[in-house]
């Protein structure tokens, strides 16, 4: 095979492969922030912290939030659900910046796939 050939080969490999493990990192990021409470499940995102936090501050008790299968879920104990969120994002986020920083200084297919 022609050795141009057999480079551009390995450079669409490695971006496919690259690309399939950022796909990877996202969905991995996903499954990470989602939290359970009260009965419902959550994806803790800044929108859904900035609010909850919101309503402490405003002396809120309770609230009706709909969750990531749009079932409307009363939450009794806004600090416990908040803190979930805190903890589920920022552990997270810490692991997906890892995780991408380690994917940036893999440069061949065969430690991208290793690790």
């Amino acid at each position: 095979m022609d050795n141009s050939l057999e480079q551009a080969l390995d450079v669409a490999n490695y971006r496919l492969t690259l690309a399939n493990q950022k796909t990877n990192l996202k969905h991995k990021l996903q499954i990470q922030q989602t939290v359970a409470h009260a009965g419902g499940l959550f994806l803790a995102s800044i929108q859904l912290i900035t609010y909850a936090k919101f309503l402490i501050d405003s002396a809120y008790e309770q609230q009706v939030f709909i969750d990531t299968n749009d079932i409307p879920v009363m939450v009794r104990d806004l600090p416990v659900f908040l803190n979930k969120l805190n903890e589920a994002y920022t552990a997270a986020m810490n692991e997906y910046y890892a995780e991408t920083e380690k994917t940036k200084k893999q440069r061949s297919v065969r430690t991208l796939v290793n690790g």
